[in-house]
């Protein structure tokens, strides 16, 4: 071989070479811009969660305190009935056990993924699990998935040791990473405070879950790196927190927005609250309301007819007792919605349930009062049949 064709073989090995360099710089500098972007992205979405937890001044609400009602939120002028007051983007959600499994729904934006989709299509390649409905939706969520996302499958597995709901230890997790990054971009922890500062009923709820949660608890404190980890009274003082004030949203996940969770509950609600999507929620109004009447939502998720069932799942889920107008005059405040016509039969009134704090504690029976006769009655489903049929009897009678 000549010594010009050595030197073109070797011209042309230094130019591929050169080529190769110039290739991997470019991927580096594009890494290091997505890279950049992301930080840059995260850090404007963790300043749009706390901004957001102003004061309900710009809402025309004002949030007030006492020693009866705690915190509670009052009109500052006249609302229409429809009109949105507030809404708020949730601090963690996430779906539930369920939609998560058959990947039916984006992890992101919450909404109904395409039929005719590729179950793997937009799925996290490194957890197979969290999915998403569009190539923006993968992005954006990956934001804060990419510092869980090693650790899924441990938390999984922790679930099904433990027979806990994945649901639960994910936004544990989730907080415990949101507590870091709003730490590392702003120096302080504001979001963090606030959602310590909700109500939690601590000393009804911690020995129970000491029992329940304690384990698996310190289990999945210790996948994290120490930089993550907080004390296990907190991740219980999180679960605390979780079972008191999460929202269930249209029945595919669970969230917990910061500033809406301090609404009061009536049984006589005067607002609603629904889904906009991407973790978002809002309150919009069923009724006029009036300058410096108390604007309250319903915690109960389905319509318990009676007072003794409303105030049940109320302590039992929520731990305190309803105190609204239909909760405490009898006959749900006029409305009879669950009366039954009086057991005398020569009385036209009806048999009204008297509740009792210590019977819906021990899950007992109350006591039937008529409306006219004062007629006491234990009731009974049976009894009450029975009634009805003489009642037919004597009105087919004359006929």
């Amino acid at each position: 071989m000549s010594l010009s064709q050595n030197n073109n073989i070797q011209n042309e090995q230094e130019i591929e070479q050169e080529i190769e360099q110039q290739i991997e710089q470019q991927i580096e500098q594009e890494t290091e811009q997505e890279i950049v972007d992301d930080s840059e992205q995260l850090k404007m979405f963790i300043f749009k969660l706390i901004k957001q937890l102003d004061n309900f001044q710009k809402n025309d609400l004002i949030e007030k305190q006492s020693t009866t009602k705690g915190r509670y939120i009052v009109a500052r002028r006249n609302f229409i009935a429809g009109e949105e007051i507030v809404n708020e983007n949730c601090y963690v959600y996430v779906l539930n056990d369920k939609i998560l499994k058959y990947k039916n729904y984006c992890s992101y934006c919450l909404i109904k993924r395409i039929k005719d989709c590729d179950k793997n299509q937009f799925t996290c390649k490194g957890c197979d699990l969290m999915c998403y409905c569009s190539n923006e939706c993968l992005k954006k969520g990956n934001l804060l998935h990419k510092f869980e996302c090693a650790l899924i499958n441990s938390i999984c597995q922790l679930s099904s040791e433990h027979r806990t709901y994945f649901r639960d230890l994910l936004l544990i997790a989730r907080i415990m990473i949101m507590k870091y990054i709003e730490q590392i971009i702003t120096g302080q922890n504001q979001m963090y405070n606030q959602f310590m500062s909700l109500q939690s009923h601590y000393n009804e709820q911690i020995e129970k879950l000491k029992i329940d949660f304690a384990p698996v608890c310190n289990d999945l404190i210790n996948l994290f790196i120490p930089e993550y980890r907080v004390t296990l009274d907190e991740t219980l003082t999180y679960l605390c927190i979780l079972n008191v004030n999460c929202f269930d949203i249209s029945q595919i996940a669970v969230g917990l927005p910061i500033k809406l969770s301090k609404f009061n509950h009536s049984c006589e609600a005067n607002a609603k609250h629904t889904h906009m999507k991407k973790g978002k929620i809002a309150f919009s109004l069923v009724e006029d309301v009036k300058e410096g009447d108390e604007i309250c939502i319903s915690y109960l998720n389905e319509n318990y007819s009676s007072t003794s069932e409303r105030q049940r799942f109320l302590y039992q889920n929520k731990y305190f007792y309803c105190s609204c107008p239909r909760c405490l005059i009898p006959g749900d405040n006029g409305i009879f919605i669950n009366a039954f016509k009086c057991c005398n039969l020569n009385c036209t009134g009806y048999l009204i349930e008297q509740f009792n704090q210590m019977n819906c504690i021990f899950e007992q029976k109350n006591y039937w009062l008529c409306s006219k006769c004062s007629t006491k009655s234990i009731y009974d489903c049976q009894a009450n049949e029975q009634i009805a049929v003489l009642r037919f009897e004597e009105a087919t009678k004359s006929l």
